[in-house]
């Protein structure tokens, strides 16, 4: 797929078929070259927030990964009830020093090592 990257924006993940683009502090996916959602990312972050809620532990897990996850959707995940979740708030690259440090006092080690992966990443 070949979108105009001349204007302002960030291609997150493309492939032929389709692309997902930050432009201007908005999310939007295009499909065959048509673009099929344009979303703010107050909406984005509001949507993110409505999934971390989901009873499906797959859904929450996604929310947890998503790189923009708010700070309150994180907090609410590091502590989720499914290990998965934890785990991928502890994976994910902007989850916050303070919430880190709180995974790894997890009981679980997988989390806690995963933590601290993270909190040394971020002092290279």
């Amino acid at each position: 797929m070949t979108l105009n990257k001349g204007v302002v924006m960030k291609i997150i993940n493309e492939t032929k078929e389709r692309a997902i683009v930050l432009k201007n502090n908005r999310v939007e996916i295009y499909v065959n070259q048509e673009n099929i959602l344009d979303i703010d990312m107050f909406h984005l972050h509001a949507i993110l927030n409505k999934l971390s809620e989901d009873k499906n532990v797959f859904v929450r897990m996604r929310a947890a990964s998503n790189k923009y996850a708010t700070i309150n959707v994180l907090e609410k995940l590091s502590i989720d009830q499914s290990f998965s979740v934890r785990y991928a708030v502890a994976l994910n690259l902007n989850t916050p020093k303070h919430i880190l440090e709180n995974l790894i006092k997890s009981d679980e080690e997988a989390i806690k090592l995963a933590a601290k992966r993270m909190l040394c990443k971020r002092m290279r």
